[in-house]
This record gives C-alpha cells, sequence and structure tokens, in this order.
C-alpha cells in the first residue's frame, strides 16, 4: 500500500491561534515553536516537530483542545522543510546555548 504509513515518526506542522511560550511548546515533545503575526494582525504559534505515529499526533491535538488551543491547521511536512531549525547548532533551538529561556522565533506572514 503507498502513501503515509500510519505506524512511524514523521515531520508536523500545526498551527495554533494565539501565544504558546517555547516552555510551554516543550512539554508537547521535540516541537520548534514559532510566533506569527498574520497579514491581517492575528498572532499564530507555529509548533514544528517530529511525532512518533498517528495515534500520537491524535493525542497532541486532543491535548492541545483540551487546553484550549484553537488548531488553525495540521500539516505533514518532508524532513527538508524544517531541517535547519531542528539542529541543534541552530540558532534559537532549545539544544544550542544561544537561545534564552522561553525565548521564541517571531515571523510575519
Amino acid at each position: 500500500m503507498q502513501g503515509y504509513p500510519m505506524d512511524q515518526t514523521a515531520r508536523y506542522r500545526i498551527r495554533l491561534h494565539g501565544y504558546v511560550s517555547e516552555r510551554l511548546a516543550s512539554n508537547y515533545g521535540q516541537m520548534r515553536a514559532t510566533v506569527i503575526t498574520t497579514d491581517d494582525g492575528q498572532t499564530e504559534t507555529e509548533l514544528v516537530g517530529l511525532v512518533t505515529d498517528q495515534a500520537s499526533l491524535v493525542g497532541l491535538i486532543n491535548m492541545l483542545y483540551n487546553l484550549g488551543h484553537a488548531v488553525v491547521a495540521v500539516e505533514r511536512i518532508e524532513a527538508d522543510e524544517s531541517d535547519e531549525a531542528d539542529k541543534p547548532d541552530a540558532p534559537n533551538s532549545p539544544e544550542s546555548g544561544d537561545a534564552t529561556d522561553g525565548a521564541m522565533e517571531v515571523a510575519h506572514v
């Protein structure tokens, strides 16, 4: 069967309405948080990282919902779309010494 195996680790981008701190995002597993201001002035947080399987993805989405986060989008992404930010030596990655505790990247789209 071709397609996406449900029992394998994959990288996902989850976009939430509002602001989610880097510290809170780290509770969701190995997710990198980026705060985004949209063209219409809305604040959104984008979580990008590895999720072990589809069951874990559903559990993560349910947890976000139960914590009151409005999920705007969920997207499976290819590794090369987010590899640089996930490398330990990347600026502002949790593993690098460059990030201050609770700091997060801010982007405007």
